[in-house]
C-alpha cells in the first residue's frame, strides 16, 4: 500500500502530510490535491461500473451526499441535460473555441 500511495503522491493526486499525536510517533495522513479532486469523477465512475457489472447482488459500499441519498456519476451537457453515448459527438475545437471565444452551440452536422 505504501508503494501505492507514494506513487499517486508522485503523480501529484495525493499530497503527505505529517502529523503525531501526543506519545506516539509521526504518521502521515493523505489528501487530494486539485488534481486529485479533478480526478475524482472518474473514479467514482468507475465504482458505480464495478458496482452494476462486477457485484453479484448488493454492492459492499455505497457514496451517499450529506443526506444519505445514493450519488451517481453520469454525463451531462451545459444545460444539466443528462447523455447517453449515442448523444455524444467528438470534434476538433474550430479556432474560436481554441482561443476561448464562446461559439453556436450548433453541433458540426448542423453547420453549413
Amino acid at each position: 500500500m505504501s508503494a501505492r500511495l507514494r506513487e499517486l503522491v508522485d503523480a501529484g493526486i495525493l499530497e503527505k502530510h505529517p502529523y503525531r499525536e501526543p506519545g506516539s510517533r509521526t504518521r502521515f495522513e493523505y489528501h487530494l490535491t486539485d488534481r486529485g479532486h479533478d480526478l475524482m469523477p472518474v473514479v467514482l465512475a468507475l465504482w458505480q461500473w464495478g458496482d452494476k457489472h462486477l457485484q453479484n447482488g448488493r454492492p459492499p459500499l455505497r457514496v451517499v451526499d450529506p443526506e444519505g441519498r445514493l450519488v451517481t456519476v453520469a454525463v451531462v451537457s451545459a444545460d444539466n441535460t443528462t447523455l447517453t453515448a449515442d448523444d455524444l459527438h467528438v470534434r476538433r475545437p474550430d479556432s474560436a473555441e481554441r482561443e476561448g471565444v464562446a461559439v453556436s452551440g450548433r453541433r458540426p452536422a448542423d453547420r453549413p
